[in-house]
This record gives structure tokens, sequence and C-alpha cells, in this order.
């Protein structure tokens, strides 16, 4: 379903997975990548999935059942889009069950307890957003009391490193007072196990039901392969064939470009940035705000030194394997200011907050990110 429309007629099995596409009633309507070849829709309804490599997932699946089937017990409902998963032997309506004006339940359960079946009308503002919500790090969506949805993520480990480095981008993007638009996050205490840590938190850019995210990966999967084009320049294709002036695309991607690199973001996949379109006129109105850069400033390397070429070859999942070799793409290495920058003493403040970093580990991120400062500043002024 796509909101109350019947998109088409899907067959899964009892793992959850899709197995059969019985019948397509609006093709209009099909997802993006599903639209260039209906086969693509198993993988788009996997991907709707929580992956399996979720930190401490069997908080939230049950042992009994699979992230498919808890996937679908919750009707496939997201925060990030309209469509959504009707058994056939339900009238359920959109009103009912969305979960942009419902009520939602949690989702973090033992292991002994069984995941519910699909629940009684009584229950339709007791779905969870958590079974569909993606990514490794442990997440909980939770409601303000104006309403506001946000989302609440964890981190790695127990330094809580990855939440300060998501404030500490905010803190970059806010000085930088650029026209890119952006996610803010803070920390916020939380306890997704029996000790409460130091998480960040972040509103839903995706405010109601009328808005839509698409991902990278969706629109990278919409596109038909074309030899030798690289997958930057399929995913700025398909922005400008969805009706985004290629400009914009390209600007906010130079300076998306330049913040993983000065950052050290490692993890820029196809599904950590993407578009925006109005969930009624299917109009793509828009980039999605910047999120998830948490993954940065070297937050796995286990001893806080820095060694010969560390800096060098580095590795990331982003449009290519190399960090440095992005930065071809850029084509204003000026969109971001570098004269507006957090200092030492910014960043010292930023990482001492709760007293979870040592101040070992807070002097090595100052020195690392003075170091791409300065070859970020060689590269605005002679391109290389």
């Amino acid at each position: 379903m796509h909101k109350n429309d019947k998109v088409c007629n899907l067959l899964f099995n009892e793992l959850g997975a899709l197995v059969k596409v019985a019948r397509v009633i609006n093709p209009e309507l099909l997802p993006l990548p599903a639209k260039k070849d209906i086969s693509l829709l198993k993988e788009w309804c996997r991907d709707r999935t929580v992956p399996k490599t979720r930190h401490h997932i069997e908080r939230l699946v049950s042992v009994n059942s699979t992230t498919g089937i808890f996937m679908l017990d919750n009707l496939g409902l997201s925060l990030n889009d309209t469509y959504w998963f009707k058994p056939f032997e339900e009238d359920y309506s959109w009103k009912d069950i969305n979960l942009f004006d419902n009520d939602f339940s949690t989702a973090i359960i033992s292991e002994k307890e069984s995941v519910k079946k699909f629940p009684a009308k009584t229950r339709f503002s007791k779905y969870s957003p958590d079974a569909t919500t993606k990514g490794d790090l442990e997440k909980k969506w939770l409601i303000k009391k104006d309403g506001t949805r946000f989302l609440v993520k964890g981190n790695f480990g127990a330094g809580c490193q990855q939440s300060l480095n998501e404030k500490f981008v905010t803190l970059i993007n806010q000085r930088q007072n650029t026209d890119i638009p952006y996610v803010k996050y803070d920390t916020f205490e939380f306890a997704f196990g029996e000790e409460n840590a130091i998480c960040c938190a972040s509103d839903n850019f995706i405010t109601d039901d009328t808005m839509e995210f698409i991902s990278g990966y969706d629109i990278f999967q919409s596109q038909k392969i074309r030899g030798g084009r690289s997958a930057y320049y399929q995913i700025l294709g398909g922005c400008v064939d969805l009706g985004l002036d290629e400009a914009l695309v390209r600007h906010f991607f130079d300076y998306e470009i330049l913040l993983d690199y000065l950052i050290t973001n490692t993890d820029r996949h196809f599904n950590n940035f993407g578009i925006l379109r109005n969930a009624d006129t299917l109009r793509v109105t828009g980039m999605a705000p910047i999120y998830d850069s948490g993954s940065c400033l070297f937050w796995s390397k286990l001893r806080p030194e820095i060694t010969p070429g560390m800096f060098t070859d580095i590795k990331t999942h982003s449009f290519l394997e190399k960090e440095e070799r992005l930065l071809r793409y850029v084509l204003d290495p000026q969109a971001m200011d570098i004269s507006k920058l957090p200092d030492e003493n910014n960043i010292h403040e930023a990482f001492a907050e709760g007293n979870v970093l040592p101040e070992e580990r807070i002097d090595f991120i100052v020195r690392c990110f003075t170091h791409k400062r300065d070859k970020l500043e060689s590269f605005r002024k002679t391109g290389t």
C-alpha cells in the first residue's frame, strides 16, 4: 500500500521474505527501483527490515522470529515514507495505523517474548517504526510531548564517541551557516541495555505524511547501468532525471564530500543520503538533509595515537573506496568555509561532555581534526 492506494499484491513466505509479486495494480506508485525492474521489489522489501547486523539484535527481534516477520507484524510501517503492507483479510485504513499521526509502541523486547502476529484493531496505535529502521547501531523512535517524532541512536563500545561525533558535526554545520540542509543532533541519556549511556537524538526530518525519503541506493538501483559511468554520476543523473537541478545536487555533494573528508567519515554509503519527494504528487522537492555522520574521527581506533600513514589510503563506503579520490568530484572547493570551523578549544569542549572520553582520546581527536583541516585548506587553495 501507498497510504490508502493499492500498489501490488505480494506473497511472503513463513520467514517474512517476499517470494512473489502476484499482481501490479498501480505501477506509478511502485518504489523507485521496482519501476525499472519489478524483481527489485524483493531487495527493496528485504532492505526495509532491520539488518541482522544490528547491535544487540536480540533485544529487538525474538529468537522465535525473523527480521522479515518482525517487519510484517508491524505492517512495514515507517517514519520515512508512506508505504506499508496490509494483510488481505484485514480492512485497515491509513489514518488509523500511520505512525505520523498515531502513537506507537516500544519494540525492544526480551529474548523470551515471541513477536506478536497481526494485532487486533484495538492495537492500531501500537505498531512500531523500529521494525523498519536501518543501520547497525541500536536505534529507538520516541515521541515528544508536542508530537514530534525523534530518533535515539546508540554507540558501539562504551566510549560514546559516535554520539559525541554527531553533536560535533552539528556544530560544524551550524558554524558554516550553510544553505545545505542537515540534521541537528544533541546528546541524550538513554538505556538500550541495563545502564544509561550518552546516546544522540535527532528530530525526524520527515515531519508528516506529505513527505517521503528516497535513499541514494534506491536512486542508484532505478538507473540503467551505463558502462564506464561511476556511481557518483549514476546517482547524480538519477536526481536530475527525477526533476532536481544539477547545480543544486552538485553543490550538495560538494559540501557533503568536503565535510566527510574533514571529519574522516568512512560510512557515507548509499543509504546514508537521499532526496525528498511529495508523497501525494510524487514530485521530488530537494535533497534530504545530511545525517548519520557519527562513524568518523577514527572512532574505532582502539589506541589513540597518530601513526605513520594513518591519513593516507583511508577506505570509505561511498562513491569510491579511497577517501582522497572522492575530492576529484568536488567542483567548488569553496563550498566549505575553513575560517568558520571549530578551533581546538571548541573541540575539547565538545568531546569533554559527560567525562566519558579520556583526555588522551580528546587530544587525539583534536590532532586528527586539525590535520584534516590543514589538508582541506591546501585542497581549497591548490585543488590537490
